[in-house]
This record gives C-alpha cells, sequence and structure tokens, in this order.
C-alpha cells in the first residue's frame, strides 16, 4: 500500500494535472498523469483525464487503452463509455466504436448527443440503414436537431428516396431558413434549371466535411481519374515545354497539381474549403496556397497565369461564362486552360440530383467563342466510377493567342 505521504504527493500531482490540462497544456497534463495512473492504474477518474489529454493530442491508440481501463474499473460513468466511443471512431474501430456507444445509452437512453454520435459512426462505417433508424429517432426527440436533420437528407438521398430527402431537407429549412447546403439539394432534387450556381457556403462544407477521406474514397472506392485524363491531354496539346505561372483551381489535396508541378516555375493553388488547402499544404508541392472563391480571386487581379488548371471543378458550377470572362480578364495574351467536366447533352448545363452540373460540348464551343478562346483539343473519358457505373466527361485544353 501507498504510503499517507506518497499518497498527498500524487494527489497534488494530480490536481496540477488538471490545471494544465484546463489551461490547454496537454504535454505536461500527460506527465503528471502518468506518473499518478504508473502508481494507481485503477485510478479511473485519472486514466479518463490521461485519456482525454491524449485525445486532445490525437494519441487516439494511447486514449483509447486509458478509457477501456476506466470503464473497466467503473462501468457505470457515461462520460468513460461516450469518449471510449469517440475515439474508437476516430480509429476506425467501428464496431467497437458502436457497441461502446450503446453501453452508453444503456445508461442514458434518450441522450440526442450520444444518439446522434452513435448515428454518425453508422453512417461513416456503411450502416446506412442503421444511421437513418438512429437520425430519425433522435429527430423523435428532438425534430429541430439541425446535423440529424441533414445527415438524414443526405442518406435518403444517397439511398435514391429523393421525395424523403426533400421533405428532411424542408424540415431542415424550416428550422434554419438561410441554410445553403439544404436549398441547393432542394434545387437539384427537383431539377430546377435556373439554379446556376450553388452557395459558396454550400461547396466549403462539403468539401471540409469530406477532407479527412477525400483521397481515399476517390482513389480506392471511386477510381478517380481526371488529373490523370487532363494530364495525358495536355500533354498531347500545343503546350509549352515549361510555363512561367500555372494556377490550379480547386485544387483539393493537389492531386492535379502533383501531375502538373514539374511543367511550370511556380504552382499556385486556389479552393475555398480551408480544410482541403490545409492538407494540400502538408504535401509542400504547391508554391502559393489560398483560401478562395476562383471568379472573385480572379476579378482581385491576381499574378498572371499562363496556364489554368480546372479538374473536376467547373462540376459544380453551371454557368461557365462568367469563370472564363473572369480568366481572360486577369490572364495576359497567351494563356492555355485544362479542364474537365460531365458530359451534358443538349445546347446547355444541367443541374442533377447529386447537386453536380453537366455541360454539354456545344455549350462549351458556345462558352469558348463568346470569350475568344481557341479550343486545340478535346477528348470523351470516363472520370471516375459511381454507384456501379461510369461517369463520363469531356477533357478539354484551350488557348488565347499562340
Amino acid at each position: 500500500m501507498l504510503v499517507d505521504n506518497r499518497l498527498e504527493q500524487l494527489h497534488q500531482l494530480y490536481t496540477r494535472a488538471l490545471e494544465l490540462h484546463s489551461q490547454g497544456n496537454f504535454t505536461q497534463a500527460v506527465t503528471l498523469y502518468e506518473e499518478v495512473v504508473r502508481e494507481i492504474p485503477d485510478a479511473d477518474a485519472v486514466q479518463y483525464n490521461l485519456g482525454l489529454a491524449l485525445y486532445h493530442q490525437e494519441e487516439y491508440a494511447k486514449a483509447k487503452e486509458c478509457f477501456q481501463q476506466a470503464v473497466t474499473v467503473n462501468e457505470a460513468d457515461v462520460d468513460y463509455w461516450f469518449n471510449l466511443a469517440l475515439t474508437c471512431n476516430k480509429l476506425h474501430f467501428f464496431t467497437e466504436a458502436v457497441a461502446a456507444y450503446k453501453q452508453a445509452l444503456a445508461l442514458r437512453p434518450d441522450d440526442v448527443e450520444i444518439l446522434y454520435s452513435l448515428g454518425c459512426c453508422c453512417k461513416e462505417c456503411g450502416a446506412t440503414d442503421e444511421a437513418i433508424e438512429v437520425y430519425s429517432y433522435v429527430l423523435e426527440i428532438d425534430s429541430f436537431y439541425k446535423p440529424a436533420l441533414n445527415n438524414l437528407a443526405y442518406l435518403q438521398h444517397l439511398q435514391d428516396d429523393h421525395e424523403g430527402a426533400i421533405q428532411s431537407y424542408q424540415q431542415l429549412l424550416a428550422v434554419d431558413p438561410d441554410h445553403a447546403g439544404a436549398q441547393h439539394m432542394i434545387a437539384a432534387l427537383k431539377g430546377e434549371t435556373s439554379h446556376a450556381k450553388p452557395p459558396e457556403e454550400y461547396v466549403r462544407s462539403l468539401f471540409d466535411n469530406y477532407s479527412e477521406k477525400f483521397e481515399a474514397n476517390l482513389l480506392s472506392d471511386l477510381d478517380y481519374r481526371a488529373p490523370e485524363r487532363l494530364w495525358k491531354l495536355f500533354n498531347h496539346g500545343p503546350r509549352k515545354k515549361k510555363y512561367d505561372h500555372c494556377i490550379d483551381l480547386g485544387c483539393g489535396t493537389g492531386l492535379c497539381g502533383e501531375l502538373f508541378r514539374g511543367c511550370s516555375e511556380k504552382l499556385t493553388g486556389i479552393d475555398l474549403s480551408p480544410k482541403m488547402v490545409a492538407l494540400a499544404r502538408q504535401k509542400k508541392i504547391f508554391d502559393t496556397l489560398e483560401e478562395a472563391e476562383l471568379i472573385a480571386y480572379f476579378n482581385q487581379g491576381p499574378a498572371p497565369f499562363d496556364l489554368v488548371l480546372a479538374a473536376d471543378v467547373f462540376i459544380y458550377l453551371g454557368d461557365l461564362n462568367p469563370v472564363f470572362q473572369a480568366i481572360t480578364a486577369a490572364c495576359p495574351d497567351t494563356v492555355h486552360i485544362c479542364f474537365s467536366i460531365e458530359s451534358g447533352e443538349g445546347e446547355g448545363w444541367r443541374l442533377h440530383a447529386s447537386g453536380r452540373y453537366s455541360h454539354s460540348h456545344a455549350y462549351i464551343l458556345a462558352v469558348a467563342e463568346e470569350n475568344k478562346l481557341e479550343i486545340c483539343r478535346f477528348k470523351q473519358v470516363t472520370l471516375r466510377q459511381e454507384k456501379g457505373g461510369e461517369v463520363t466527361g469531356l477533357v478539354y485544353f484551350l488557348r488565347i493567342g499562340q
């Protein structure tokens, strides 16, 4: 047994660790917590707070061990189970996360936060039916719970329940009339042809939420090939050996920029999503990265570019004329533009239930002519896989001047 003096010392260490923790000094707090649990491993509150500090440091595997120790000692604490579930979810241990959420719910059955988190876990691991069931139950308890309404609408849309999705999005608008995503998706699901551009908030939120699994989903699940198709077309076009300054519009995590880095002295990337920009910055392939909407960016009169890239960017815009007007006004007399679109029919563009836009070749011809752009090359390609089928698109090489 520990003598009284040592117990008092450990208590003081724990108190100091809590102070450091509350001040955001997680590194020193962890050191003190660990000293305490080395001598008293069954101190569940200490294990729990150590787990929280490690979680803040993104040391999820170690945090999980602490939360597991805490629930082993005291299985009646809801917070222990809830944070164990959150940590398992971060580690993509979805089965363990679901089990921990359910243990928390057994202690607090109608807790909306726990239920919502369980629904998100089910959504993330692909258990769509169970997620819909959980979100629906959340809304029975609190019909104004916006995150559950938004996720429920998304999953109904994913399952092609367009009527149910519209109803959920409309309910979301009743709670939040300015919700940009709901407004855009209702227009998309209803096939409204006048909706020429989604709200910036919608696109920003879409890609911020998508950022963590963006590359894995695109490359592994969707067999995404747009940057490669663009690169191949570019190398068969009237390209320069070396460009002075290339800009990658909607650069995302830098999948397109990686391919084109070597053909330009300088490479700039812009994107609406700050989380995408942060991920692109980690790759260290861009000379400059900015969070910006592309038309507004060009209208500010940036440094001139002689190569403009847009891989799967224009699928989030209907009317492309303002884009090309902004590019041609800001760039020098000689500029090359390479981009991809999803193939559409007729003479114009169309907003689809997916929330994305398609454009016809005839429309691109008309926009190019209006902006005095020459179409040097174009090709029909497969951009990616989606719902068991191929998404067909077109890639283009345009230029002003010779």
